[in-house]
């Protein structure tokens, strides 16, 4: 009598411990459905190591949000590197971006972004990026997506605190890949080139291993490159980046 009461009280205990965590999951999803419904949210906390400019390990956090509404798609994207030595800030690095995508058709689009950058210690202070381009889809497989893109871009360069901002016409272009390996893991490539007066490169590489559903190991690598660094900084700074993706 007493194993059975045992084994009722067990049961009763797990359902109840049950019922409680799929009211939790359900009212974690409606909070996600609150906010920013529809999208794609991805928050990632990494280690880095950098070299260049500043030669140190730090902190990084960087969040990308993204929308697909028929032919329309919205990727909104932000960051901030930041380290203290001895109670000195080292690295200060931040940026947010907007780029909107518009079908033409099922291979070919049209492109605008927007994004400032903010970089204490790098190869420039502050910089306003606008760019317009027209794009193709050039593989558009199950596992493998490969676009590019070109056309004008304008930057608004403040090279060092104390400088003003100078403007620059240049020619854009863009390669944007991305793998899916497997079930678990995935791989991207994105490199953007302006040339004209100012020039500048950026190639990001990212790595990524779900643990679970919601989380995700990624590891990056990042090569930037500005031809019209002001004297005493490097054109060439490098970011490693070792971290955790959550996305929800």
């Amino acid at each position: 009598m007493k194993y059975q009461l045992a084994k009722a009280a067990i049961l009763s205990t797990t359902l109840a411990l049950t019922s409680q965590w799929a009211t939790a999951q359900e009212s974690n999803s409606n909070s996600n459905d609150l906010f920013l419904s529809g999208w794609q949210k991805q928050l990632t906390l990494s280690g880095l190591y950098s070299t260049g400019n500043t030669s140190q390990k730090s902190l990084g956090f960087a969040s990308k949000f993204i929308e697909d509404e028929g032919p329309y798609h919205q990727t909104v994207t932000s960051y901030f590197d930041f380290n203290q030595s001895n109670n000195v800030t080292d690295r200060r690095r931040y940026g947010v971006g907007y780029k909107g995508d518009y079908d033409v058709s099922k291979t070919t689009y049209v492109s605008g972004f927007g994004g400032f950058e903010g970089d204490s210690f790098g190869a420039f202070n502050k910089r306003f990026t606008a760019t317009g381009a027209y794009g193709v889809r050039l593989v558009e497989d199950e596992g493998v997506k490969w676009s590019v893109e070109a056309g004008p871009a304008v930057l608004f360069t403040k090279a060092l605190p104390t400088s003003a901002y100078e403007t620059n016409l240049t020619g854009y272009a863009a390669s944007i890949f991305s793998w899916q390996i497997n079930e678990r893991s995935s791989f991207s490539n994105d490199t953007k080139v302006y040339v004209g007066n100012e020039v500048v490169v950026e190639n990001k590489s990212a790595f990524s291993v779900k643990m679970s559903d919601a989380l995700s190991a990624q590891l990056a690598f990042d090569v930037l490159y500005n031809r019209d660094a002001p004297i005493g900084r490097k054109t060439t700074d490098t970011i490693t980046r070792l971290g955790i993706q959550y996305d929800f």
